[in-house]
């Protein structure tokens, strides 16, 4: 990374959850998601990160919602069952999200993910609430640390990827 990059992005000025998705980016990543998910038109779809509103404004007008906490709608205050979440949620809370969304979501959800989002503790969160990885798709945007992965995850589906806990270490 050419370190002008990496300096600028080590000391921007928005805190570090408030990096919204470009709108191109959600739109692209939004289209895989009806593709490649069991998500069908009429299903309850929340933002629970609204931000700008990129992924928002790609959900089909019925059904929708969002909740954006610096707009008065606080994710961890929801507690109304809902379809699918898709967004992109604050990176440095992902644990606490994943928690809460496998709670309100009914058949799935869909996240952008940092590069390091996917581990398998976090999956195994997932998959203790019935929810498996189905579809991983990675992005690299311009002035993000690293890779991007949108992941989708679906109730009382197989996960697509394996995993181990242990610790690995060099043969002493």
């Amino acid at each position: 990374m050419n370190s002008k990059v990496g300096h600028d992005i080590k000391h921007r000025q928005k805190p570090n959850d408030v990096i919204y998705t470009p709108r191109d980016l959600a739109a692209y990543l939004f289209e895989i998601f009806g593709q490649q998910s069991s998500y069908q038109s009429g299903d309850s779809i929340l933002d629970p990160f609204k931000g700008g509103g990129a992924f928002y404004d790609n959900f089909p007008a019925d059904n929708r919602d969002w909740a954006e906490i610096e707009q008065g709608r606080d994710f961890w205050e929801w507690s109304e069952p809902v379809d699918w979440c898709v967004s992109n949620p604050p990176w440095s809370m992902v644990d606490k999200v994943l928690e809460h969304t496998c709670e309100i979501s009914t058949k799935g959800f869909a996240y952008l993910l940092n590069n390091h989002g996917c581990t398998p503790r976090r999956l195994e969160i997932c998959e203790e609430a019935g929810f498996g990885l189905t579809v991983m798709h990675l992005s690299k945007v311009f002035e993000w640390y690293g890779i991007a992965a949108f992941c989708v995850f679906e109730k009382d589906k197989e996960s697509i990827i394996s995993y181990d806990r242990k610790v690995w270490r060099p043969d002493e």
